[in-house]
């Protein structure tokens, strides 16, 4: 959760009709800023487990209920290839399997979904 603090010396100033009219910049400026944040968090979060682009897109498709052949034929792989991906993943990750790794990034918002 995050917070866009305003102040004036002006005590009036907010129950002004002034305020109404820069609600919608404000608004939009606060979501910029939540958006960045949780880019930023993402991105440290991807480095810090080492994930790499492909490391993502297999997770996404794993999370999206893909099997190894499926997965092999989008990414012109083969599926004992894809197999190993997800083992490696699995173990960088510290989970049992490619589905709790997928669960794991989906709960940590690093799929784009």
């Amino acid at each position: 959760m995050g917070v866009l603090y305003l102040t004036s010396d002006d005590a009036s100033y907010f129950n002004s009709e002034s305020i109404e009219s820069a609600k919608v910049w404000l608004r939009a400026i606060a979501v910029e800023l939540l958006e960045w944040w949780t880019q930023k968090l993402k991105a440290e979060l991807a480095h810090r487990l080492a994930l790499r682009p492909i490391d993502i897109r297999l997770l996404q498709l794993a999370h999206r209920g893909f099997k190894s052949k499926e997965i092999a034929r989008l990414l012109d792989s083969h599926p004992a290839t894809i197999d190993q991906r997800f083992a490696r993943l699995s173990m960088r990750l510290n989970v049992t399997s490619r589905a709790l790794a997928a669960k794991l990034a989906h709960d940590n918002g690093l799929l784009d979904e």
